[in-house]
């Protein structure tokens, strides 16, 4: 699981959790759970490039609710390895 705060937004394989908690140390990891403190979740993009994550300059917002607050702002090519789930209209 991954969360944001209190916030659960997203899924991440234990691989990428070590990654991410390599680049910031401030990321918890605990019972199968990563936390991102809420001072990340505006530099998700910066994270998942750090971790060479491709991306494709489309961004989503990220929300652990469809109707929910925007938490933060993640690159459509990021989303499958965060475990977001990507909406759209066409």
């Amino acid at each position: 699981m991954l969360r944001g705060g209190a916030q659960s937004f997203g899924f991440v394989k234990p691989a990428l959790a070590e990654q991410l908690r390599g680049i910031e140390p401030a990321i918890e990891i605990s019972s199968g759970a990563v936390t991102l403190p809420p001072g990340l979740l505006p530099r998700l993009n910066e994270l998942a490039r750090a971790v060479g994550i491709p991306t494709r300059a489309e961004d989503f917002d990220v929300r652990a609710a469809p109707e929910g607050a925007v938490l933060g702002v993640l690159d459509r090519g990021a989303l499958p390895s965060f475990g977001v789930i990507g909406s759209g209209c066409i």
